[in-house]
């Protein structure tokens, strides 16, 4: 951007013999002496002739103008007045408040030009190129010749007056392929290759800092270099305009807030370095910190480690072995409640029987009882018959057996034939009927047969006797039987009762049954997830195993931390003594330079304003000047025309230079 603004000023600059033509100054109160110095230079750079152009002029007419000049040859090129000249003295008495004059000088230039020209690689002097071919190498280089010793910070520097200049090449397209420059511009328009190359000769001297920095402020060579590839060489004339310009010095300004915002980025790294060394300070604390809390947590790892095994064996060895012979249990525990069911199923119906069979001997017995109890009438009534009557104690023996006998027999037929007992049932109850009636009997029919044998008078009271005994006996048979039925009636509910439980020990057999299969998936379920936790545990145990070395790593690279952060230190240290501060102090030092830098640059801006004039000017003026300069081309044609300056043609040269310059830009 900076090189583009420049070639963009010193482009306008290269134009100031067209607009000398074109528009005026503003008149001011003081008189303004407006200079261009016109140079013929050869194809090397060396001068041929110089013709300088001056405009006087003033915003009053009718005027006499004390001028100044060193011309010879002095000529009005717009006028008929002649100037009374004494010395270097000149006075121009005009109507019109200007004056336009022409001279002749040899003074040397304020700048000085080297070209140089090589042919594949061979130096060769120019006129001997016309209507070469081959690898064309040319330099153009601008020498400043106006410098003056100037003190700045009590030392003496020799500054270069500030010059912006610009040389404009041109070449025939036809004649000119596969052109490089190292700097500088290149146009074309199809017909003719131009080449722009702005240079400020001396400015990198005065202000006497490095390449580097000063190829980034103004990216201005001072040599350009062309190299080419020429066939039947032919070249156009050279153009070089040059004005003392101190505007280029602008870009120096620039550099002034680049400056602070370096200051300041120092001093913040400068306050930045401080953090950081506090920062390594408190890691190098957080690492020992780190380091001694590390050794409790390796020791976790290591518990963690043991414990992860000791979980991988029970649920890989007991737990997984637990749940397989589960599963296996829970399957051979189905079977067997299939088999509890059957056997529910048949106790049911076996308890359902028993407690209709109960039932029905507590309705025999009641029976049984109520026959006993007519037993026992029947005896007492016997007795009183007994007692009325003379009996046959044979007879009557038999006759109390018999009839003993027979009411037993009865009570247990009567009971068989109720069918309240079962066929198990009945042979005990007809044993223990037939012998207690055969004993009854037969104590009953003996104890009348001796009562009577003994004692015909005591007959009947023996009788009496035994037949009271017989009634003792079957009192106390109703007796029994009460209890019997009494025991029956418990044993009937007792029966009904374990048919319900059994009814429901079945319904909750066929529960158990049914949660037995959930029980099955469950364990089935359970043995999967095992197996899967198993694959987990060993999992957990490989992944804290590696943990476990992973940790010995983290402890020797927390080591090495500890370590390396005590060589950070160290190092920082050194980087902020021989860094750091180092930095901070070249800032500053090369700050000083910028510094001074300034300060010449506010002197170049001085010298550039009093280099007003080239030929001499009067102390009450104000002046310009500018250079435009023309090196002769190289053509074809052996003889070169050399086109002096027509000083009697009104603006020969600068008329001449004007047409050169339109058939390049038409």
């Amino acid at each position: 951007m900076a090189k583009k603004r420049i070639f963009t000023r010193c482009l306008s600059l290269s134009m100031v013999f067209v607009i000398v033509f074109t528009s005026f100054a503003f008149a001011q109160d003081n008189v303004i002496k407006d200079e261009t110095v016109y140079v013929n230079l050869t194809r090397e750079g060396k001068i041929k002739d110089i013709t300088v152009s001056d405009w006087v002029h003033s915003n009053e007419k009718d005027v006499e103008i004390q001028d100044k000049s060193i011309l010879t040859d002095i000529k009005n090129v717009k006028g008929n007045e002649v100037p009374v000249k004494k010395d270097e003295k000149l006075t121009w008495k005009t109507d019109k408040g200007e004056i336009y004059y022409q001279g002749k000088t040899d003074k040397e230039l304020p700048l000085s030009f080297e070209l140089t020209y090589s042919l594949d690689g061979k130096k060769i002097e120019p006129h001997l190129l016309a209507g070469k071919s081959g690898k064309l190498k040319m330099t153009v280089k601008v020498i400043n010749n106006e410098f003056h010793d100037v003190t700045i910070n009590g030392k003496i520097k020799k500054l270069y007056a500030p010059f912006a200049v610009i040389t404009v090449i041109n070449m025939p397209t036809s004649k000119c392929r596969n052109l490089e420059v190292n700097t500088g511009k290149v146009l074309n328009d199809g017909n003719n290759t131009i080449i722009t190359y702005i240079a400020s000769p001396g400015l990198k001297e005065s202000l006497d800092i490095d390449d580097e920095d000063f190829d980034d402020i103004f990216d201005m060579p001072e040599m350009l270099e062309l190299e080419a590839d020429v066939e039947d060489f032919e070249m156009g004339d050279i153009l070089i305009t040059a004005e003392s310009d101190s505007s280029i010095l602008d870009e120096i300004k620039k550099t002034s807030g680049i400056i602070d915002e370096t200051i300041d980025g120092v001093n913040d790294l400068t306050d930045a370095s401080d953090d950081v060394k506090s920062g390594i300070t408190d890691l190098d604390d957080g690492t020992k910190k780190l380091l001694d809390n590390f050794g409790d947590f390796k020791g976790g790892i290591y518990t963690l480690k043991d414990a992860a095994e000791l979980l991988n064996e029970n649920v890989n060895g007991r737990l997984l072995n637990g749940t397989k012979e589960l599963t296996d249990g829970t399957d051979e525990f189905a079977d067997k409640l299939v088999e509890l069911k059957d056997g529910t199923e048949k106790l049911l119906e076996g308890s359902e029987d028993l407690y209709d069979g109960t039932k029905d001997a507590y309705f025999g017995v009641s029976q049984l009882k109520s026959g006993s109890r007519d037993l026992v009438h029947g005896i007492d009534e016997f007795q009183q018959q007994i007692g009325q009557s003379s009996i046959d104690t044979d007879p009557i023996k038999t006759a109390v057996e018999s009839a003993v006998q027979d009411a037993v027999d009865k009570a247990i037929k009567g009971v068989i034939a109720q069918g309240i007992i079962t066929d198990e049932q009945k042979p005990y109850l007809e044993q223990a009927g037939a012998a207690a009636g055969k004993a009854a009997g037969a104590a009953a029919g003996e104890g009348v047969k001796v009562a009577l044998d003994e004692k015909i008078g005591g007959f009947t009271m023996l009788l009496n006797g035994g037949i009271q005994q017989l009634s003792t006996g079957a009192g106390k048979l109703y007796s029994g039987l009460d209890t019997c039925e009494d025991g029956m009636k418990e044993l009937s509910n007792g029966a009904n009762d374990l048919k319900n439980g059994i009814n429901e020990l079945d319904d909750n057999v066929g529960l158990f049954v049914d949660g037995a299969d959930v029980l099955i998936d469950g364990a089935h379920e359970l043995s999967d997830g095992l197996e899967a936790l198993s694959q987990g545990t060993s999992s957990l145990k490989d992944g804290v195993d590696g943990i476990a070395d992973a940790s010995n790593l983290v402890n020797d690279g927390i080591s090495d931390l500890k370590d390396g952060t005590k060589t950070l230190n160290d190092g920082y240290d050194e980087f902020d003594k021989d860094g750091v501060i180092e930095l901070h102090d070249k800032v500053i030092e090369k700050t000083d330079e910028y510094n001074e830098v300034f300060e010449i640059k506010d002197q170049l801006a001085v010298l550039s304003s009093n280099y007003n004039n080239y030929s001499g000017i009067d102390e009450s003026m104000e002046g310009t000047v500018k250079f435009v300069m023309k090196i002769d081309s190289i053509e074809l044609e052996e003889v070169q025309k050399e086109e002096p300056v027509k000083e009697e043609k009104e603006g020969g040269f600068i008329n001449w230079l004007k047409e050169k310059w339109n058939s390049i830009f038409k």
